[in-house]
């Protein structure tokens, strides 16, 4: 399924991600799709690969909005972009069941995601968030 370009890159990490696609998991009334991210080191070299399902960066968001709450910022740039996605990717569920797997809508949320990751991925504060660290290292 798509594939996600260049990918986000921290400039104070030196942490780049990158969504590799999609790939259909599960059968039957169980099937669901999952978006392999790739995390790369400074000099480009993959580190890790995981896939996360789509609640799983809805989770990600929610889990930075109250990150960037506790901080008392309430109008940080973090709060802003936080609160910007979390808009987006509410909207973007009225995808559902088998819809939610089709390929113009797999491919339109491949692009909409690494768009995310660029977007959070350029503010400080997220970027070495203990909230993104946690979605990258856990399991879908």
């Amino acid at each position: 399924m798509g594939d996600g370009g260049q990918g986000a890159h921290s400039e104070g990490s030196g942490v780049r991600l990158r969504l590799l696609g999609a790939a259909n998991a599960g059968d039957g009334s169980s099937a669901y799709t999952v978006y392999r991210v790739r995390v790369e080191g400074g000099s480009g070299d993959a580190q890790a690969h995981t896939s996360k399902r789509f609640s799983s960066f809805l989770d990600l968001l929610n889990t930075l909005g109250r990150e960037a709450g506790a901080g008392g910022e309430r109008g940080s740039m973090a709060a802003a972009v936080v609160d910007n996605w979390k808009r987006q990717l509410n909207f973007e569920k009225r995808h559902t069941g088998k819809a939610s797997r089709s390929e113009p809508v797999v491919s339109a949320r491949v692009q909409l995601l690494q768009k995310m990751l660029d977007e959070l991925l350029a503010v400080p504060e997220v970027a070495s968030s203990a909230g993104l660290s946690h979605f990258l290292l856990s399991t879908p």
